[in-house]
């Protein structure tokens, strides 16, 4: 299946549970097709304004295998790994992860939902982060419009949500997150195209650390380029609900994105 230039960059169907530094996480509504599906990412930007200039680095890497197909509905084993750094040094926003499970998603004809299972390995390596695994399990979504390259798709803009205990250094803390970005193609020329875009991320979980319970609302604009790279900036409220800190501020991202079927060799 060929990526799209005015899809949000991403990671395959799944919303990539191992990366949770700060939910810096990338979607992707589409898989490549195959039996063998991948997919690599990486984010690079300071999108928290509370930690103030902060670079984060996030990237993932996962391999799958799909063993049963029915209509709309795979079984899917893979295996993951992700690493999470900053600029700062916050203990949560640098860690590595690998995963190795299983998944099940309904695709529907503008989105998927999986629920997943796997055994999870994180070492947060700064002073005082620890080092865990476990099982983890979770639940996720992902769902857009007006996402093709065609003239009359000027709106795009899509949602996504993901629910569960993924990450082991947090011990079964039940992490709940929702995104949703609606954007308006200002431009379009042939190799790229500008969006502009409004966003909105709200995050909470039940042992009530305050880095996963926020509210994050942006504003910006983005260049979509050759499919899988994204470059843009956006200014962005924050208001964490634990430690009652709020800030905004200006920020710089960076998006990368490939997918591949190892059957295939794209």
């Amino acid at each position: 299946m060929r990526s799209n230039r005015l899809l949000p960059l991403a990671l395959l169907l799944a919303l990539s549970p191992a990366s949770h530094a700060q939910d810096n996480k990338i979607v992707y509504p589409l898989r490549v097709a195959g039996p063998f599906p991948g997919s690599a990412w990486a984010v690079l930007g300071n999108v928290t304004p509370i930690e103030k200039q902060n670079m984060i680095f996030s990237s993932h890497l996962e391999q799958g295998r799909i063993i049963f197909e029915k209509r709309t509905i795979t079984i899917e084993p893979y295996f993951a790994a992700g690493l999470n750094l900053d600029s700062a040094g916050y203990v949560w926003n640098n860690e590595c992860d690998l995963q190795s499970g299983v998944k099940v998603n309904k695709s529907f004809s503008h989105g998927v939902i999986s629920v997943g299972t796997a055994y999870a390995y994180e070492n947060r390596y700064k002073a005082g982060g620890g080092v865990s695994r476990q099982g983890i399990g979770y639940l996720e979504d992902w769902f857009g419009w007006e996402l093709g390259e065609g003239r009359t798709n000027r709106f795009p803009g899509s949602t996504w949500a993901t629910f569960g205990n993924i990450a082991p250094v947090e011990h079964n803390n039940l992490v709940g997150t929702g995104y949703v970005q609606q954007g308006y193609v200002a431009k379009r020329k042939a190799g790229w195209a500008l969006v502009l875009f409004v966003e909105e991320t709200y995050s909470a979980d039940t042992k009530h650390f305050d880095w996963d319970n926020f509210s994050r609302t942006g504003a910006g604009a983005k260049v979509l380029l050759a499919p899988g790279i994204e470059l843009g900036g956006s200014y962005i409220r924050e208001h964490r609900f634990q430690s009652g800190l709020d800030a905004g501020d200006f920020a710089l991202f960076m998006k990368l994105w490939k997918g591949w079927d190892l059957r295939r060799g794209n």
